[in-house]
This record gives C-alpha cells, sequence and structure tokens, in this order.
C-alpha cells in the first residue's frame, strides 16, 4: 500500500505485522475512515479542545454541590472562595497531568503513571478502589440527582421520598447499563442532546441572576462572611463538593493523541477551558446566592428546582427537565468509559480476564458493564449525597496525590527521561562555528530522507538507536532503547517509519541486531536496501559517529540532556543563515529564533542600520531544562501540599467516612496478595477462576478481547 510521508513524498508502505504493532497499535487505534493508517487522526484544534475539556467537566456536580459546600464553610463569601480555589486547584493538576500524560504515553491514566512510578501493588490498589469506590459512587450520585430532579416538581411542597429516588436511580443506571451493552453509538448521539441541556440550564441560571441583580431585588453580600467555619478540617472537607464538580480535569492526557500540535495546543487548552469554567460555575453559584438565602439553599434538596420555583413562575418546569437531561447524560457517559477501566486491569492479570471479554455481536465490554452497574446499585442503599461524595473525592484525591508524586519521583530517578510537554527555545547562535561553505560527503545524496546511517550509541548512561540523514539536511533521530535487542531496535524503526516514511537505504555496521533474521525480514518487508560496513564498501560510520561527538559535546557543553542536544542540534544553523539548519533544510518550513531581527523584519523593528546597541552574551541566557517551557517544579510541589491538606485533614472532622475509604483501600492488599502475587495457586482454585470465567462469557456471548 502506498501513501505520504512527512516530506510529501509517496512511498510504499507494508502492512506490518502484529508482532511487531503492539506497541503502535495501543497508541494508534483503527482510522474510521478506513485508511491503512493505524493511528489516531489528529483532527482537534484550539477551539475543539476547549469544547471537549468544557463537556467533560460540565456536568450534574454544579446543581448538588452548591449546598454541600455552604453546609461546610458556613458562609456565603467562603463558599465563592471555595469555588474559585477548587477551579485554580484544578488548573494547576491538569498542568501535572498534561505532564504525566505525554511523558508516559500508555492507557490507563492514574493506573499506567502509578505503575510505572511505584509498581504493581499501588497499581493494584487504585484499580481496586475505583472499581469499588469511585466509580460506582460517581454512578449513584448522577443517579440519585437524576431522580431527583424528575420527581421534584411533582412534590413542590413537600419533600421526595427517598425510596422513590432511590428506585428511579436504579432504574436508570440499569436502562443505560443495558444501553451500553447493546450498542454504544446510540450512547455517543445522545451525548450531543445532553450537551445542550448542560449548558442551556447554567446559562439560563446565570442570565437569571443578571437581571434580578441588575433589578437591585437579590440577596445582600455585606455580610458574606458571617458565620464562616475556621476549622482548618471542615474547610478541607468543603472543597471536596467543589473538586467533585471539577472532575474531568485528570482526563484531559486522554487527548493529546487526537490533538494537532499538542504540545502547543493542550496547554493552551487547559489555560482556556479551566478558568472559563471556574467562571462559569463562580457566577453560577452568585445566581443562586443572589436568588436564595443561604437558610434557603441549605433546606433545598434541588437547588436549580428551588431557583426555578422563585423566578421562572409558570416556567419552572423547563429547569428539573434541563437538570434531569444533564444528569442522565452524564450518567451516560460515565458508565460507557468507567467500564474501560475493568479492561486494562484485565490485560494486566490484576482482573479476573472475564471483565475483558467483548460481547460478540454488539462489540462492548457487557462483563465489564454489569459488573460495575451492580456495584452502583449496592451504593444506592444510602441517599445522602454528600457522604457519597465524601467517600469518592477522598478516595480519588488520596491516588491524584499519589500520581503525582509519581511525577517527581520519576523527575528525580530518571531526568533524562524524554517530556515532550517541554516547548525546547532554539538557541541563538550555534555552539561550534559553521563552516561557510558545506560541501557534501562522498556518501551524501540530493534528495533528504533517501539515504539514512543508523547506529547504535551509549550517552547518559543509556542505548540509543541513531538516525542521521546523509542527504542535505543531516538531520538526526535519536531514540532511546530499552533493551539492546532486535526487537527493541525494530521496535523503534517501525515507529519512526510511520511517523516520517522509510528511507530508500540505511547505512550501518555489522551490529549483531542489524544481521538478525527478524532485521532482515522487517527491512525486506518496509522495501529498504541496507549496506552493511565492509572493507571494499563505503559506510555511513563517519556520519553516524561525528553526529554522535557533536550530541556528546553539545550536551556537555550546554549541561543538558542528550534528547534537549538533539533538538539544539537539529535547530542549528549550519552556515550563515537560519534556513541552513537540519530542521528547515528537512521539513521546508522556517525555524523561528527568537530575539533576532533579520532583513525582512527591517520595517517592524524598533533599530536601523547604523544604531549603536548592547548586545547580550548568548552564553549568559538561561537555557536550561527547567526554562523551556516545561510544567515548572513549583507547580506539581504546591498541588502536592494543597492536595496533602485535603487529604489529611478530614481525618478530624469525617473520621468515619475517611476510615470506610482508607479501611476499603486496605483490603486490596490481601486481595492483590491473593488474586495476583501468588502465582502457584492449587489446581482446585484455578479450577474455580475459569470456571468463573467461562460462565461469564457464555452468559454475556463474550470472547477474549483480542
Amino acid at each position: 500500500m502506498t501513501g505520504l510521508d512527512t516530506f510529501g513524498r509517496t512511498v510504499d508502505r507494508p502492512a506490518a505485522p502484529v508482532g511487531a504493532m503492539e506497541q503502535e497499535m495501543d497508541r494508534r487505534p483503527s482510522d474510521s475512515s478506513g485508511g491503512s493508517h493505524v493511528k489516531l487522526r489528529k483532527e482537534l484544534g484550539l477551539v475543539e479542545g476547549v469544547a471537549v475539556i468544557l463537556g467533560i467537566i460540565i456536568g450534574s456536580g454544579i446543581f448538588i454541590s452548591p449546598v454541600g459546600v455552604l453546609q461546610e464553610c458556613g458562609s456565603v463569601g467562603m463558599s465563592l472562595v471555595v469555588w474559585t480555589l477548587c477551579g485554580v486547584l484544578s488548573m494547576i493538576g491538569a498542568l501535572c497531568y498534561a505532564e504525566l500524560g505525554t511523558t508516559i504515553p500508555k492507557s490507563g491514566g492514574d493506573y499506567a503513571y502509578i505503575l510505572e512510578a511505584f509498581g504493581p501493588l499501588p497499581a493494584f490498589l487504585f484499580l481496586w478502589d475505583a472499581n469499588l469506590i469511585f466509580v460506582p459512587t460517581t454512578n449513584a450520585i448522577m443517579g440519585l440527582t437524576f431522580g431527583n430532579y424528575v420527581l421534584q416538581p411533582f412534590f413542590p411542597n413537600c419533600d421526595v421520598n427517598s425510596a422513590s429516588v432511590r428506585l428511579l436511580a436504579a432504574a436508570a443506571i440499569c436502562i443505560l447499563t443495558f444501553v451500553n451493552c447493546y450498542n454504544v453509538k446510540v450512547t455517543a448521539r445522545l451525548q450531543n442532546v445532553f450537551m445542550v441541556t448542560k449548558v442551556s440550564a447554567l446559562l439560563l441560571v446565570i442570565i437569571v441572576g443578571l437581571v434580578v441583580l441588575c433589578m437591585g431585588k437579590g440577596q445582600s453580600f455585606d455580610n458574606a462572611f458571617v458565620g464562616m467555619k475556621t476549622d482548618p478540617g471542615q474547610i478541607a472537607v468543603s472543597f471536596y463538593s467543589g473538586i467533585f464538580s471539577y472532575a474531568g480535569w485528570n482526563y484531559l492526557n486522554f487527548m493529546t493523541e487526537e490533538l494537532r500540535d499538542p504540545y502547543r495546543n493542550l496547554p493552551r487548552s487547559i489555560y482556556l477551558s479551566l478558568p472559563l469554567v471556574t467562571c462559569i460555575y463562580v457566577l453560577a453559584n452568585v445566581s443562586y446566592l443572589m436568588v436564595l438565602s443561604p437558610a434557603e439553599m441549605l433546606a433545598s434538596d434541588a437547588i436549580a428546582v428551588t431557583f426555578a420555583n422563585k423566578t421562572l413562575g409558570v416556567m419552572a418546569w423547563i429547569m428539573p427537565l434541563f437538570v434531569a437531561f444533564s444528569a442522565f447524560g452524564g450518567l451516560s457517559v460515565h458508565i460507557m468509559t468507567s467500564s474501560r477501566l475493568c479492561f486494562i486491569g484485565a490485560r494486566h492479570g490484576h482482573f479476573p480476564m472475564a471483565l475483558c471479554s467483548v460481547q460478540m455481536q454488539h462489540y462492548t465490554p457487557a462483563p465489564a458493564l454489569a459488573y460495575l452497574g451492580l456495584l452502583s446499585l449496592v451504593y444506592l442503599c444510602t441517599s445522602d449525597i454528600f457522604a457519597l461524595i465524601n467517600y469518592a473525592s477522598f478516595i480519588e484525591s488520596s491516588f491524584i496525590l499519589c500520581s503525582i508524586c509519581g511525577l517527581l519521583y520519576l523527575r528525580w530517578k530518571d531526568p533524562h527521561r524524554e517530556r515532550p510537554i517541554k516547548r525546547l527555545r532554539p538557541p541563538v547562535q550555534s555552539v561550534d562555528p559553521a563552516p561557510q561553505r558545506w560541501v557534501r560527503g562522498t556518501l551524501g545524496v540530493n534528495e533528504c530522507w533517501e539515504r539514512v546511517s543508523m547506529d547504535v550509541c551509549h550517552a547518559d548512561n543509556q542505548l540509543y538507536l541513531t538516525l542521521v540523514d546523509c542527504g542535505p539536511s543531516r538531520y538526526a533521530i535519536w531514540r532511546r532503547l530499552k533493551r539492546q535487542d532486535a526487537e527493541s531496535v525494530i521496535a523503534q524503526l517501525e515507529s519512526i517509519f510511520l511517523e516520517r516514511g522509510a528511507p530508500t537505504e540505511l547505512l550501518t555496521d555489522n551490529y549483531p541486531s542489524f544481521r538478525s533474521a527478524v532485521f532482515n525480514e522487517f527491512v525486506s518487508r518496509w522495501g529498504v536496501s541496507v549496506r552493511y560496513r565492509a572493507a571494499h564498501v563505503p559506510s555511513g560510520n563517519g556520519i553516524s559517529e561525528r553526529n554522535h561527538r557533536s550530541i556528546k559535546t553539545l550536551a556537555a557543553r550546554k549541561k543538558c540532556s542528550v534528547v534537549e542536544a538533539v533538538y539544539r542540534y537539529n535547530v542549528m544553523p549550519r552556515a550563515e543563515d537560519q534556513s541552513s539548519s537540519p530542521m528547515e533544510t528537512l521539513f521546508n518550513y522556517r525555524v523561528k529564533v527568537p530575539d533576532v531581527d533579520t532583513p525582512a523584519d527591517a520595517d517592524i523593528s524598533r533599530f536601523t542600520v547604523g544604531d549603536k546597541v548592547w548586545v547580550r552574551d548568548p552564553s549568559r541566557r538561561c537555557d536550561v531544562a527547567s526554562s523551556l517551557g516545561t510544567v515548572n517544579i513549583l507547580v506539581p510541589v504546591v498541588f502536592l501540599l494543597i492536595c496533602g491538606f485535603l487529604v489529611f485533614m478530614p481525618l478530624y472532622v469525617k473520621p468515619v467516612e475517611v476510615g470506610m475509604g482508607i479501611l476499603i483501600t486496605f483490603t486490596g492488599v490481601p486481595a492483590y496478595m491473593v488474586f495476583v502475587y501468588w502465582k502457584k495457586k492449587p489446581a482446585w482454585a484455578l479450577r474455580a477462576i475459569a470456571r468463573f470465567n467461562v460462565f461469564t462469557q457464555k452468559l454475556f456471548l463474550a470472547v477474549k478481547e483480542e
């Protein structure tokens, strides 16, 4: 099959076998358009990224959490402060997760990060709590919200019977679980309607509040901080309800592969969307407090309905309808997405194999959906929504804290790990003086990426596969190898060829991995000829070795990592002008170098020819990795301190709820030892597990995921 590489050339791309493509398949699901490239299409820009984030975060929480925040804070002013700080905290956390998601590009979110940093036991405890506590608890909260708002118009002057609310919530969970088992496309199409109801309900609340404010009929904020509770533990508990409404920011890293220029658009989407959500939430709370007194808010089980009854008159029925649809839609998408978490655990052997089975007719994870649906029904035994919020928020905050600790630990343990979220700044001048005229060597060719020199190099106690273009660009690619074998080399080459296209010829030495049968089979599939080093045949080792010396010298002089040194090499001019840099020569676009005026910019420059100016020594520029646009170390540290305060202080205020969460967490330790760590189980136990898997697969007509 043929296609276009990143240089615009038509190239032959053979279909790679499953074994060599496992890592790429994990990151590049099949294109729905039927294309031959196993890769997510980058169709989301900045505007689309902001819209997706808003759709993830805005849910039913804003219609129930204001009561919980006000109840724990004790004052109107402090509740607004908590809502604002929750938005700031979410933004700080989202920046940390943006780095985690690009540093560890694996499925599973927190599970993958904790597994990478701390090993299988903490990762298993995350899955244990996710599937026993905060996933079914969140489903129960959304179901109870749906039931409460549906029944509220029928009981305008009295409290809604809690049993009726739980029964309606159970019916909603069962119906949506069945719909997700039957057809995922139906669920996906319904989200468009539900998104409209979410935004419409919030806009209606804000507009009505602004009208009341302009008419001068609203509640007064003169004594906004009267009655404020000063107990630190009580304030920490008040954050739980606010954090629940902002839930979703820690899933932003899953958008990275679908964003165009993710290392620029992902941070920008965060900067735009989370402040916007914070403004919407604060304005909605101001509108609530303009119309309702604190006593009325605390006495209401459905704050949006009470708000509508006081302001909308005969049209008050619109509000519970909007909120009910919003909660129903949020419950639907949460059931659909959370069931995939069971898949991850089953793939790694942490959960029964039956939970990663797929229904044969509808291709849905029916066993996992049914399992989470049953657990959600168990949590409906209580109708105390705020107790459920405390359960879920405490456990989720604990593992978010663990993930951020993993980020800091990996920075210390593996400082040279590739972190693509970093935005490296091109250097102002070359480290080495470039020749005035560059003469192509005997191995050089006229076309870029036609002939490539390949070698293996040790640097910073790591093993790297290096590729250097023998064409005019001399562009270099360094990829870290996990092992010194042919499989690791093939995996990296496969990734490079899929991304940039395969060259016509590879020049290499007689490294054992390059001489293996599996490597020869790989290059023959791609139609790439290999020229090995011999006495009578010129080799590309000279090109590779010169590049190795340049990169190592650059890393030593600049005191930077090898990854950063490769970037600096690729943007460094080879002659007088910037257009001679390897990157610009290869990709044929201008590399912008800050603080440099060119003749083309003379009309907008602050200086004219002949002006005397002070020139700053480029060697004094602060250009270490921490100043090049990565997440500053203070961001995860501050988030760690705040999150630690929110996790540990409630132990003194809500010891029962927090203690139950901790107890359930530690029940995962013996479960891990028995079901995961214990490999040599007796025959009767293995037979029982096998029978359970077979029974589940027969019950749901499901087979193991391929």
